[in-house]
This record gives structure tokens, C-alpha cells and sequence, in this order.
């Protein structure tokens, strides 16, 4: 059984709220749907800090209030904390800033993924706040890795300064890159119209074919909040 591994794949600045990873309960209703719930409130944002208090202890939870500081370049963990971030070698940046995760890579060229080094067996239910401050070039490129793990059975932390540069085929494996990884990759982009995204879920590797698509649903809107809900259950992944 795979053990879900989290980690975020940004090429814009993007400022992630909560985090939160639930013993799932409830099956999906089917393969990659969607649901895309604008969000920024104040009253949402306590509702959503009410429901994470009342969480089982199976409950993972990480709304980002207890640490602060920049990620290093050298792959390391941010003190304190289970995060680490790789990219730093094409110019991006992380940092935990006022209670959010926020990640820089918004220039040519840079790349850059945070990841949680925490194991979660079985059925996972993971949710997520991310809002996209700027992308260059309209990319509004969402990504997030889930089960991952090393096909040589090596721990991803041990095996992170080998991919510090941050390149998506460190991650995906296409084109015999040589990637040691295995997962799944959701993608929710605007790719230059934010008004009609593209979604496309992965089982890495290899890159293609990918298990499903779907577009012309929801946006991918820079300056707007999305809370995002991905259920994995059995062979089943809605988004």
C-alpha cells in the first residue's frame, strides 16, 4: 500500500492557508471530479479554524500560525516544522509568512515544490487553501504530488538534495529522466485562460498517458482563493 506523501509543484507565487489530512470516510462519487470553492472571508476562514479544533486524532492539521521564516536553499527542513522546499536553484524562493506558505517562483526559469515529510496510510481526504498572488505569464499553475514514495524504497528527505533544482522531471519521470519517484500529480491550471482551466491527474510514472482531464470548468484566477478537497480512496481519486 502506498503512503501519501504531500507536495506542492508551483511555478507562479502562490500563498497557501490550511492544511488539513482526514481519515477518509465517505466514497467518492467518481473518478476526478471537481468541486472549486471560492473562499477569502473572514467568516470562512473561522468557520474553517473551528472545524479543524474539532478534528479526530486522526487528523492531520497545519494552518501555518506557530512558524515563520525562509525555507533554506539547501533542501533542509524549516525549523520547527515537517516542510522542506526544493527549487532553490532556479531562483525560487518559500517562506512561512504571517500564518500562510508562501512560494516565489514567478520568473523564467524557476520552479520550486514544498513538501510535507509525514507518511499517511490507507484512504486519505486532504484539504487545502491556495490563492494565486501573481503568475507571469497566466500559468496559474496549481500542482499537488500525493503517494508518493521512492521506487528504491529510499526516504524522499534522505534523497532531496538531488533534486534541488527543482525540475518537474525530477518528479514525473518522463522521458526515462531517471526520476526514483512514484505518485500521483493533479494539475489545475490556467494556462493562459484563466476562465477555462485545465485539470489532469497523473499516475507517475510514466508522464503519458494521464488517467483523466477535464477543462472549460471552474477558473484558475490569480487575486481569488480556492479551497481544494481530494478524496483518495481504494483505486478512486476525486478532486
Amino acid at each position: 500500500m502506498k503512503k501519501v506523501r504531500l507536495g506542492f509543484l508551483l511555478n507562479v507565487t502562490l500563498s497557501f492557508g490550511a492544511l488539513v489530512v482526514i481519515a477518509a470516510t465517505q466514497p467518492p462519487n467518481g473518478l476526478f471530479s471537481k468541486s472549486l470553492i471560492p473562499s477569502g472571508t473572514e467568516t470562512r476562514i473561522e468557520q474553517e479554524k473551528t472545524k479543524r479544533e474539532q478534528l479526530s486524532p486522526n487528523t492531520y492539521s497545519e494552518d501555518f500560525s506557530n512558524f515563520s521564516g525562509d525555507f533554506l536553499g539547501n533542501g533542509d527542513k524549516l525549523e520547527g516544522t515537517d516542510f522542506w522546499f526544493e527549487g532553490a536553484m532556479s531562483g525560487s524562493t518559500a517562506a512561512i509568512v504571517d500564518g500562510h506558505l508562501l512560494v516565489d517562483a514567478n520568473r523564467k526559469g524557476n520552479v520550486g515544490t514544498v513538501w510535507l515529510d509525514k507518511d499517511f496510510n490507507g484512504d486519505v481526504q486532504i484539504e487545502f487553501d491556495v490563492h494565486i498572488v501573481e503568475s507571469f505569464i497566466d500559468s496559474n499553475n496549481m500542482n499537488f504530488f500525493f503517494c508518493f514514495k521512492s521506487r528504491s524504497g529510499t526516504d524522499l528527505y534522505s534523497t532531496r538534495k538531488t533534486r534541488l533544482t527543482g525540475e518537474y522531471s525530477n518528479y514525473h519521470g518522463k522521458d526515462d529522466s531517471g526520476a526514483d519517484l512514484t505518485g500521483y500529480i493533479l494539475t489545475h491550471l490556467a494556462n493562459g485562460t484563466p476562465e477555462s482551466p485545465r485539470y489532469r491527474l497523473r499516475d507517475v510514472p510514466t508522464f503519458d498517458p494521464y488517467l483523466a482531464e477535464m477543462s472549460g470548468i471552474g477558473t484558475a484566477r490569480s487575486g481569488q482563493t480556492y479551497s481544494i478537497k481530494i478524496l483518495k480512496q481504494g483505486n478512486r481519486i476525486q478532486y
